[in-house]
């Protein structure tokens, strides 16, 4: 990850959300985000090529497309516009890439614009997921 995208020092200290890296490289997605007991996988990424009225970010790893359920949400900074974009995986499931647009406020990724309460579970759009009831130790 670029040293550009400190996607764990922002979301600490301006949303509250506590940060974890996973140990090695094996994991499809870069954080974990915990947020009053809630966990979220994100992958983060970067663009900062404006093209056709869009900066384009490709949404896959170095040779293949994540597995559909790699991840929760995709954080994507704009290094020109100092912006970030939280979206939720199954808005771009399937696609090789997004075309984020700022300044257009009618284009398909603008509620995600700095959506940071989505990982907080404010807005009530994102499911739960998986949670763990009980756990058992074997000797």
């Amino acid at each position: 990850m670029a040293r550009h995208v400190s996607a764990g020092d922002g979301c600490r200290a301006e949303n509250d959300l506590h940060v974890t890296k996973p140990w090695g490289d094996s994991a499809q997605y870069d954080f974990i985000l915990e947020h009053q007991s809630r966990f979220l996988r994100v992958q983060v990424k970067s663009t900062q090529f404006f093209d056709h009225g869009c900066y384009p970010c490709a949404v896959r790893g170095s040779r293949w497309r994540y597995a559909e359920n790699a991840f929760d949400f995709l954080a994507v900074y704009i290094l020109p516009e100092d912006l970030w974009y939280i979206i939720p995986a199954p808005a771009f499931r399937g696609q090789a890439s997004v075309a984020l647009r700022p300044a257009a406020q009618n284009s398909k990724y603008a509620k995600y614009l700095g959506a940071w309460e989505l990982l907080k579970n404010e807005t009530g759009t994102v499911s739960e997921g998986p949670q763990i009831k009980q756990c058992m130790m074997l000797i």
